[in-house]
């Protein structure tokens, strides 16, 4: 007796009976999808790590120049200072100060003149 061949199949109706009957389908579907995650990860930080750098470097210059020129508004204030004889940041905080407390004072004297109106208005 001879064995017949099995009938052909077309390759694109071919499948994996073996793969899809395993007990271990699901964990081969998510070990794909975490090496597909790591994957775009990996990609996404190759892709970006030259802007990052780029970044980098722009901040550090900016930091550089925030700092040169926080030296060059306390060199300047020193010396005009020094050439003026006066402590010009002392004197400004000192009106700042003063200001501060005129403001005050005209605001509870405001307060209290409408008060007495009130009470006036009240009579």
């Amino acid at each position: 007796r001879q064995t017949t061949a099995p009938p052909l199949v077309p390759p694109d109706e071919k499948r994996d009976v073996l793969a899809e009957a395993s007990s271990f389908k699901d964990h081969r579907a998510e070990s794909d999808a975490i090496k597909d995650l790591t994957n775009m990860v990996f990609k996404l930080v190759v892709e970006t790590q030259p802007q990052r750098q780029q970044m980098a470097r722009a901040i550090q210059s900016l930091a550089k120049r925030v700092t040169s020129m926080e030296a060059n508004f306390a060199a300047l204030k020193t010396e005009l200072d020094r050439k003026t004889g006066h402590k010009l940041g002392e004197e400004f905080s000192a009106i700042k100060k003063e200001l501060a407390s005129l403001t005050n004072v005209a605001t509870k004297e405001s307060q209290e003149r409408h008060s007495k109106l009130e009470s006036l208005h009240a009579d």
